[in-house]
């Protein structure tokens, strides 16, 4: 059959998507080798565990990939800093991650508790060279630890993710030119910025990455590398560092983020589809999975937004606000004669109202996106590098085309942020605020309003075309202010988390004491009863 002859129906992959699909055929459903017994814990241990680290997670506010990640980095500090030599870690590690469930029951063994204990010994021996350079290294390479012990549970899914970002990386490479940078600068930008983007890797994971690029994973170097590996570490990570935050990352994250709905969406039908080649081939088939996956999608994008708009109060109170709230009372009774309780109720409840309000108000994407997804998935599948089309160049310069019109701009938002401040302080004057309810007030609106912008963000993911209301500018107008301030707030105030130390301290550390002596009991009266047999 000629190409003229060819059905209209059928697709022509490009190499690079039957690379793609070669390479997710070849990874093997495997899991990992089970090896000696399988470690159990108590349903007891696990209640208290689970419990605490859901709490912990709303109080963190990672995103839900990194969640374990930051388990196990806090495991492992906590642990190793009073275990120097790291001796029984893996199994204690192993321990810790089945009471919370982070690892399902029965999945590790008394053999992978031995490969964690390898990785551990490994990193040691590394901080033991490092810090002959670098003093404060330990921190820094227990976070890297915790990204290998991290890829070593779920080393099938690591696979498809590698595989899957360097498809995205392949397949945008050539549309993008970034003016004054070579091409070894420039893979290395765009890579990170894919990495960051698809995946929402933190910065410990964009270094561990590049770490074991070059010199492979850690726990497999011999000990002459692992020395030279340490020497140099310090200044390797000054160097990742630098890339990571390179000056074109906020432009390429502009560019890589555009381009994602259309690849998480093509993701998941390689993730999810059993016949991937031949669904890829036909478009009728492709156009059917690529709706049915669009609607779970959408719906499950609905969900995340509740919990992230709960979540993003939850934290709000939590970690910021308390406090606040409950001085509130004291020091308006202590500097002020008359005490209003409307101010602190209004104070109270407007977090959770304005977070709902934001939440509910998204929209879901339409039938148009999914067929702009469609049109699109079927272009990036068929895609051929050696087509001269249009490409973004980014530059490190701004372009401004009016120079005057933007200084107009700028003045007239500052008018606009003086004004829709004072407007709201007059109204706050006739609700009978004092100074001190109008500044918790102000805090209050414009952590949610930034913590309600980036929640909105979620229903973006998929979104190729981002549709607004009609009154979106005025909105837009009005809250701009608010997160601009609320950007700045959530950053300094970060640094003051004071819960973070309470958690750590005078909640985690005697928890897991206790939950390991209650688990140290149950093996001792499982012993006893065994030998009654």
């Amino acid at each position: 059959m000629t190409n003229n002859d060819r059905d209209p129906k059928l697709l022509n992959p490009s190499n690079f998507t039957n690379v793609l699909i070669e390479v997710i055929d070849s990874i093997e459903h495997e899991k990992r080798k089970t090896t000696g017994e399988i470690i159990e814990v108590s349903e007891a241990a696990s209640f208290f565990a689970v419990a605490y680290e859901k709490l912990r997670s709303i109080i963190e506010f990672n995103d839900e990939r990194l969640i374990r990640h930051a388990s196990i980095d806090r495991i492992l500090k906590r642990r190793l800093s009073v275990n120097i030599t790291g001796n029984g870690e893996g199994l204690n590690l192993a321990r810790e991650l089945l009471w919370s469930r982070q690892v399902r029951a029965g999945e590790l063994s008394e053999g992978h508790a031995d490969e964690m204990q390898k990785i551990i010994d490994s990193f040691l021996k590394l901080n033991s060279h490092a810090k002959q350079n670098w003093p404060t290294s330990f921190s820094h390479v227990v976070s890297l630890l915790a990204c290998e012990i991290e890829e070593y549970l779920e080393p099938e899914i690591r696979q498809k993710e590698q595989a899957f970002l360097f498809f995205l990386f392949q397949t945008i490479h050539d549309t993008l030119h970034i003016e004054n940078v070579d091409d070894s600068q420039k893979d290395l930008y765009l890579f990170l910025a894919c990495e960051e983007n698809l995946y929402k890797s933190n910065t410990t994971f964009l270094q561990y990455h590049l770490l074991i690029q070059k010199w492979g994973t850690i726990a497999n170097l011999n000990a002459d590398e692992l020395k030279r590996l340490g020497m140099e570490l310090k200044q390797l990570s000054k160097n990742y560092k630098q890339a990571i935050e390179n000056k074109y990352r906020d432009k390429l994250t502009r560019f890589v983020r555009r381009q994602l709905p259309a690849y998480r969406i093509l993701f998941e039908l390689f993730t999810s589809t059993d016949e991937i080649a031949s669904t890829i081939n036909n478009q009728d088939k492709l156009q059917k999975r690529i709706n049915e996956i669009c609607i779970s999608k959408y719906e499950e994008t609905k969900d995340k937004l509740r919990i992230a708009g709960v979540r993003s109060v939850i934290y709000i109170f939590a970690t910021k606000m308390i406090f606040v709230l409950l001085l509130e009372v004291p020091l308006t009774s202590f500097f002020y004669s008359q005490f209003h309780l409307l101010p602190v109720i209004l104070n109270t409840l407007m977090p959770p109202v304005l977070m709902g309000i934001i939440v509910l108000t998204v929209r879901a994407p339409s039938t148009q996106n999914t067929e702009q997804l469609y049109r699109k998935i079927v272009s990036i599948i068929t895609y051929d590098p050696t087509d001269s089309g249009s490409r973004t160049v980014i530059s490190d310069k701004a372009h401004e085309r009016r120079p005057f019109l933007k200084s107009v701009f700028y003045m007239l938002y500052a008018f606009l942020f003086a004004t829709v401040f004072f407007i709201i302080y007059g109204m706050l004057d006739l609700l009978e605020f004092n100074l001190i309810n109008k500044t918790i007030f102000f805090l209050f609106v414009c952590l949610i309003t930034f913590f309600g912008y980036r929640v909105r963000q979620i229903s973006k993911e998929y979104s190729l075309s981002l549709q607004d209301h009609l009154w979106t500018p005025i909105v837009d107008t009005f809250f701009l202010p608010f997160m601009s301030v609320g950007k700045v707030l959530s950053a300094q105030v970060a640094r003051l988390n004071v819960l973070m130390f309470i958690f750590d301290v005078l909640i985690e550390a005697p928890l897991k004491l206790i939950i390991e002596l209650v688990e140290e009991w149950r093996d001792f009266t499982k012993q006893k009863k065994e030998e009654l047999m």
